[in-house]
């Protein structure tokens, strides 16, 4: 919308060893995944463009990107297939669901917990700021 005072765009991936990772499209693939990261870290990365209309009408964007760690619990076999018998993993660029019963596959967290939900909240909120006090 052209009138909008604030559009805001935020997309995710998740990346490991070098290799970026889409939605998983199936159960066979997120199952696949989720062996893959088992007792290994990888990487989730969020970008958000903010674009502010001022008052006097120009408008002003801002992106960032912001990168979590996530060290994986090294998960039996079964319960990576009880997980996903779920169903929770669908729809979510992770193949699990951090803030959900996914979260029991993770051990570790390094950085914006709310990023790997799929929002960089503090950051956004820091950007924002900054748009609105130029």
């Amino acid at each position: 919308n052209a009138d909008a005072d604030l559009i805001i765009c935020c997309d995710s991936i998740l990346a490991f060893d070098g290799t970026v990772y889409e939605k998983p499209a199936n159960d066979d693939i997120a199952l696949q995944r989720l062996k893959l990261l088992r007792g290994n870290t990888h990487q989730f990365m969020s970008t958000v463009v903010l674009c502010l209309k001022k008052k006097d009408g120009e408008r002003i964007m801002r992106d960032f990107t912001n990168i979590t760690q996530i060290a994986m619990a090294d998960s039996t076999d079964e319960m990576l297939e009880a997980y996903i018998k779920l169903g929770e993993y669908k729809g979510t660029a992770a193949g699990y669901r951090i803030d959900a019963v996914g979260g029991s596959l993770v051990s570790k967290v390094d950085g914006c917990f709310y990023n790997c939900c799929g929002f960089p909240q503090h950051q956004f909120c820091e950007t924002l700021l900054e748009m609105l006090s130029n």
